[in-house]
């Protein structure tokens, strides 16, 4: 058994969703909506995911592996798009009944740090809510638009790590879990590497020694 997000080469990935609602004080999901798109609640919270993904994408996707999960034409997600139950994007919206209406958190790989990558959701989320982001148009099926690219480059990822660090959001989340926000800096040097010359052989072999 193992954790990688991308053990075989030849086979999918493993990710590690998160679906999360928020409920208010008298316990109703304030996502709840007849519109399959949800409350502009929702929507905001969506909008903040988006704005702050590519930022703290070194804690979704923490160790060199991770990033060979994300393919064109796979349903790992390759941009920063969300839609109505769509497998595609990286925030979609589950089909089901309005008491039911959540979000998908759909970037981390199965070898992220839990605790580490709810609380950056979480933060997401609270920036979006509290600033009422626009998420822009969902999007209905793959659509081929030109889009910033998601999970692109390990070194970048390290890089945009260490601007998120400083964001009042991901500051305002780490208590939540009793964690330092800057926790997940440590994992930036494993990052640095071109990460298209290491074999996954390799890695197999390195990963369990490495992070176990």
């Amino acid at each position: 058994a193992t954790f990688m997000a991308k053990p075989f080469a030849e086979q999918a990935g493993s990710g590690m969703h998160i679906h999360v609602s928020v409920n208010d004080g008298d316990d109703s999901n304030i996502f709840a909506s007849d519109d399959p798109e949800g409350t502009p609640a929702l929507r905001h919270a969506i909008g903040g995911m988006i704005g702050t993904v590519g930022d703290a994408f070194a804690l979704f996707a923490p160790h060199a592996n991770s990033y060979r999960r994300f393919k064109a034409n796979s349903y790992a997600p390759v941009a920063p798009t969300w839609g109505v139950n769509n497998r595609t994007v990286s925030f979609r919206i589950p089909a089901g009944p309005p008491p039911s209406r959540h979000v998908e958190h759909r970037a981390c790989g199965a070898d992220a740090n839990p605790y580490l990558a709810v609380a950056a959701v979480f933060a997401g989320m609270h920036h979006g809510m509290t600033n009422t982001i626009d998420p822009g148009a969902a999007e209905l099926v793959r659509s081929g638009r030109s889009l910033p690219r998601i999970g692109a480059d390990a070194r970048l990822s390290g890089d945009a790590l260490r601007r998120y660090v400083q964001h009042r959001e991901a500051r305002r989340a780490g208590p939540l879990f009793r964690c330092r926000p800057d926790a997940g800096l440590r994992l930036v040097p494993a990052q640095r590497m071109n990460i298209s010359q290491i074999p996954v052989a390799v890695q197999n072999n390195l990963f369990p020694s490495r992070h176990y």
